[in-house]
């Protein structure tokens, strides 16, 4: 039986494979703010509420979204920052529970560092520590509003603002190095065994 579904961006990946009981479902480059309404060009909401429709009641789904934002979006814009970027994630997060009740953030990860040069699949925008900022204060509008578990390890990777490059596996996702702390992290927060990582 599936205990966890992580649905999202390249970052739910991560997920995959921790257990038996995990699996991932790579919606595509879609952002946490394109959620909360129809039309986006990757189809992402679209994707993950058909997903979790289909979800027995007891599985969780792990929503995996916010670096492409943080990343690409939220510095370059000056009216939305990352608080107002996770209060709209938080908009699409509710309407996702109100069709399945078992539903978690798994919050973004560090950014990739500057000595990783930017290409057109991933740009980026501001600083490695203003991004680093960024997810923090993203993270944290996360856990002080959403009525969801929101599972983060962006403490593990980063020191002083600045992206540790051993956390990284390709310069720009989670090491698998961290997923005994993630996975530890996922059972509390939920309160599932899924077995010791692979």
């Amino acid at each position: 039986m599936t205990a966890v579904l992580a649905i999202g961006d390249s970052h739910c990946r991560f997920w995959a494979p921790l257990a038996p009981e995990v699996l991932t479902y790579h919606v595509g480059p879609a952002l946490a703010w394109s959620l909360a309404s129809e039309g986006s060009r990757t189809l992402g909401r679209a994707k993950v509420l058909a997903a979790i429709r289909w979800l027995a009641p007891q599985t969780w789904a792990l929503l995996c979204f916010g670096e492409i934002d943080i990343r690409c979006h939220v510095l370059a814009n000056g009216k939305a920052g990352p608080s107002e970027c996770a209060d709209r994630y938080l908009d699409f997060v509710r309407e996702a529970m109100a069709l399945h009740e078992r539903i978690a953030i798994w919050a973004p990860t560090a950014t990739q560092p500057t000595s990783m040069p930017d290409d057109e699949l991933y740009p980026s925008v501001g600083t490695e520590i203003e991004r680093n900022r960024a997810t923090l204060a993203f993270t944290e509008r996360l856990r002080g509003r959403a009525s969801a578990p929101v599972i983060s390890i962006l403490d593990c990777m980063v020191d002083r603002g600045l992206t540790k490059p051993e956390t990284l596996a390709d310069g720009r996702h989670a090491s698998q190095s961290l997923r005994p702390i993630a996975a530890q992290r996922l059972r509390a927060a939920l309160g599932i065994d899924i077995g010791a990582p692979t």
